[in-house]
């Protein structure tokens, strides 16, 4: 089973992508900020297969997790508002498994 990180700091999109990834068996948790995000990492007892970070989170870039995610598999998958507050299920769903 998948763990995918989702890092937005809007609660709805969270919430919304969440159930869709969920209904889909992935193992899901959230963040609304990098620094959530950063300490949920540190404290995972599983490890996170993707993280999914909405770009416009002030100083959100792939850069911010590197040092934590350096020697893991895990993926940074950039999303933009598109994905994130606009998509269907099925296009969220779709572009996940491209990724995992």
């Amino acid at each position: 089973m998948k763990t995918i990180m989702i890092v937005d700091e809007d609660k709805e999109a969270l919430n919304r992508i969440k159930s869709y990834l969920e209904k889909e068996n992935f193992i899901v948790s959230t963040a609304q900020t990098n620094r959530e995000a950063l300490e949920a990492l540190e404290k995972s007892e599983q490890p996170i297969d993707v993280i999914l970070l909405h770009t416009i989170i002030p100083g959100s870039n792939e850069d911010v997790f590197t040092p934590i995610v350096t020697n893991t598999k895990t993926k940074i998958v950039s999303i933009d508002k598109t994905l994130s507050r606009t998509c269907t299920e099925t296009e969220l769903l779709e572009f996940i498994k491209k990724i995992v």
